[in-house]
């Protein structure tokens, strides 16, 4: 089960990390909104892993994305680092995104970008992106 965990985890940074490359430099408001959606699930799927890993099944009130960062000897879960870069739990717009336990859109936790304005709420390309 642990290579398939492993393999999995290889997968989701690849992507993460193709989806991130430039974190929205130079992109319009609506690229932004695409590539921060694909973010926040990515970062959903990542955190679904841990959980998995940690042999939880959902994360404790208290997590931080940044234990996602750790490798093992580091604290963090025993496939990590889940994500390899800092700069990957940054929105297109420069913001942290973050992670709201229990979830208002998902029963466990949701992830969460706050748009454009970086702050919760707003509309249009301010709206917040939640998975």
């Amino acid at each position: 089960m642990k290579p398939i965990l492993g393999l999995m985890t290889l997968l989701i940074i690849g992507i993460f990390n193709g989806c991130s490359e430039s974190n929205g430099s130079g992109k319009s408001a609506a690229e932004k909104r695409r590539l921060a959606n694909v973010q926040v699930t990515t970062i959903a799927n990542v955190v679904n892993l841990y959980t998995l890993d940690m042999g939880q099944s959902v994360p404790e009130n208290n997590f931080d994305l940044k234990i996602l960062l750790l490798s093992p000897l580091e604290g963090g879960g025993p496939s990590g680092p889940y994500i390899e870069r800092e700069e990957d739990l940054i929105d297109p717009w420069g913001t942290p995104f973050a992670i709201q336990i229990p979830g208002k859109v998902n029963d466990s936790f949701d992830i969460i970008s706050w748009g454009a304005d970086g702050f919760s709420g707003g509309a249009g390309f301010d709206e917040d992106i939640t998975q």
